[in-house]
């Protein structure tokens, strides 16, 4: 899909408690910024599907809820309120499952077996309604993914959605949606467009922002970036320029990824802290 991916340590699956063991030199901070829902907002934007669209445009403009309380609701006929997510926090939890299940290609065994460590009472019958409410929810969403399959089975590959690249598919998955190759077709435009996004991004900070910062370091200070793990870009800053850095970062992060996609809104999180996550205790 064009995503990094690392081996020896395994360094884009780290989990938080092990990157909490990161810390800057003497003098710096790390800044770190992450994409906000970003498959999900991308699946909304590649298959142009009105629902989705509006949830997010309803969110961002603090018309509405956060959109894994909209399919909560959706999913499992509650309320569409934060007191309903917290009251239901096993729903909750499995109506992200369910989102980010679906936008990385699982099959309905997969998700429902996802969901299960959530929900372990759902019964299979009990999934299918839950599913099919979602399905029929999204359904512009749902059949932009199927047709994926359809046409990446019958031309042999799928191209990314805004660098177009191309993907190639060796393996017949049209007429299974369970299959490997099916499930990897219908991954491949929310997984590698956001690849784009995220790589796009990343050229235009090192550009705007890293370069002319470069030029103001004393002695002893760097300005690096050190990972780009999936939607996560992390540098390491002089404490005195972490404002202004994330400020940049932040910026040009949200600027419009290329031109004709001046309609999609995608918004990033920016923080600096003396280690990279978290310990978790």
């Amino acid at each position: 899909t064009g995503r990094l991916n690392s081996k020896a340590p395994n360094f884009q699956n780290q989990p938080a408690d092990i990157r909490g063991m990161f810390i800057p030199r003497p003098g710096h901070v790390f800044v770190y910024g992450d994409w906000d829902a970003l498959e999900m907002r991308l699946a909304a934007f590649i298959s142009g599907d009105p629902e989705l669209i509006k949830v997010f445009a309803d969110y961002d403009a603090k018309r509405g809820p956060k959109p894994h309380i909209v399919n909560m609701a959706v999913i499992f006929g509650l309320p569409a309120t934060k007191e309903a997510a917290e009251q239901n926090p096993g729903m909750y939890r499995a109506a992200k499952v369910f989102a980010y299940a679906v936008a990385y290609g699982a099959g309905d065994q997969t998700v429902f077996e996802q969901v299960r460590e959530e929900l372990p009472d759902m019964s299979w019958d009990a999934f299918q309604i839950a599913i099919g409410n979602y399905r029929r929810k999204y359904k512009v969403m749902f059949d932009y993914f199927k047709n994926c399959v359809k046409r990446g089975t019958q031309v042999g590959y799928l191209d990314s959605a805004i660098l177009k690249r191309r993907v190639y598919f060796f393996e017949r998955g049209y007429g299974d949606g369970n299959s490997p190759e099916a499930s990897a077709m219908q991954n491949m435009p929310t997984q590698s467009g956001g690849a784009d996004v995220v790589s796009l991004a990343n050229r235009r900070i090192m550009k705007k922002v890293v370069a002319p910062m470069r030029k103001k370091l004393k002695k002893n200070e760097v300005l690096e970036q050190l990972a780009q793990v999936h939607d996560e870009l992390l540098f390491e800053v002089p404490k005195r320029m972490a404002k202004k850095f994330a400020h940049g970062f932040e910026t040009v992060a949200k600027e419009c990824p290329a031109p004709g996609f001046e309609s999609w809104y995608l918004p990033v999180e920016v923080k600096s802290a003396d280690r990279w996550k978290p310990v978790q205790t």
